[in-house]
């Protein structure tokens, strides 16, 4: 343990990496911030399109005959879902703008605090994506299950 604590002492506080992977990072970071900039702009249209929906989908109801009641409920219903979906984007879009910002920082300024800043957004963007993805998972297998089951009363 002394020559690890020895050794940390004499390392000096820069970002030590290569040209090469400065460069990644580098290029990395700017496709980072177009995708997160493309990102929040879509969301506002998601979000845009969802109060639409919460308001003016009872107006299509009006169109078809089976759901002149229950049209207004499936406006709000499907507004309340997008705009939800959309609001939880947010986060990782967030993630990975924070990453591209705090990345550039490093790369400008040659400082490693910066770099495990970024790296610590970037890893929070990985394991939301993966613990939404198991939810999704776990979702579409609840769904084949239940159809399963509904095929078995036919």
């Amino acid at each position: 343990m002394d020559g690890l604590e020895y050794t940390e002492k004499l390392t000096p506080s820069g970002l030590e990496i290569d040209t090469q992977a400065k460069a990644f990072l580098n290029e990395t970071a700017k496709w980072a911030k177009f995708l997160a900039i493309v990102g929040f702009v879509l969301v506002g249209f998601f979000l845009l399109f969802g109060f639409v929906m919460l308001s003016s989908l009872d107006m299509f109801s009006r169109f078809i005959p089976n759901l002149e009641n229950s049209g207004s409920l499936l406006g709000v219903g499907m507004g309340i879902f997008y705009i939800l979906v959309t609001v939880l984007y947010l986060y990782p879009l967030w993630k990975l703008y924070e990453f591209a910002n705090f990345s550039k920082k490093a790369l400008n300024s040659n400082d490693s605090h910066l770099l495990t800043q970024a790296l610590e957004s970037q890893k929070s963007l990985f394991k939301f994506m993966g613990i939404l993805m198991i939810l999704l998972l776990c979702f579409y297998a609840c769904m084949f299950l239940f159809t399963l089951g509904s095929f078995a009363f036919l």
